[in-house]
């Protein structure tokens, strides 16, 4: 989430380190993106579903972010209904437990994790799944990726297995830590918030 009222945590601004040199990793800076356009969270720059979901949008300005390096993912690189994805099935969870990580490359930590209930049914009717990690605070935001040697796609009733290759499976948000449970929010929410982004915006 991007504010939290019962903390009194209200920020104006999010920071973000980023690669300025694709072959030197030791080479990064940091941007700001600004959270609001005034104060007052009516004037929030970023875009949601419903304050429910725990998944935001925020647009970056193309000048600012000119002079990073940059591998975002891509409505492509988002898994499809096509894909074959059960319970127990391996997933990668890429963030910074408690702040950790190679802090003089500015680079991740990956977790591994399994799929946890049946994917994808919407867990108690909510858009998200559960994987069982053991993961930290600060994992909140982790994207979640499929690793490529299971990946199954469906073609006429066949299955198929696919060249290896990653798929954005969801967003990790929330943690049940005495059950080692973790709340994965659907990836496909991203392209509905940004759809909705565009429309507001035309």
């Amino acid at each position: 989430m991007v504010i939290d009222e019962s903390e009194k945590f209200f920020p104006d601004r999010l920071v973000l380190r980023l690669h300025t040199d694709a072959f030197d990793l030791r080479e990064s800076d940091e941007l700001m993106v600004s959270l609001c356009r005034e104060k007052g969270l009516r004037n929030a720059t970023w875009e949601e579903l419903d304050s429910s979901v725990d998944v935001i949008a925020l647009e970056l300005n193309s000048e600012e972010v000119a002079r990073f390096v940059l591998h975002a993912f891509t409505p492509i690189d988002l898994i499809s209904s096509e894909l074959v994805v059960g319970v127990g099935d391996p997933l990668l969870v890429i963030g910074y437990p408690r702040g950790f990580s190679d802090d003089i490359h500015n680079l991740p930590i990956f977790r591994q994790a399994t799929v946890a209930s049946v994917y994808p049914v919407p867990f108690g009717g909510k858009p998200y799944f559960l994987i069982d990690s053991d993961l930290h605070p600060g994992t909140s935001g982790s994207p979640v990726i499929t690793q490529p040697s299971l990946l199954v796609a469906k073609e006429n009733e066949s299955e198929l297995f696919e060249e290896p290759q990653y798929r954005l499976i969801g967003i990790h948000s929330a943690s049940y830590d005495d059950l080692k449970l973790n709340v994965v929010w659907f990836a496909d929410l991203l392209s509905e918030i940004c759809e909705r982004a565009v429309s507001k915006n035309r």
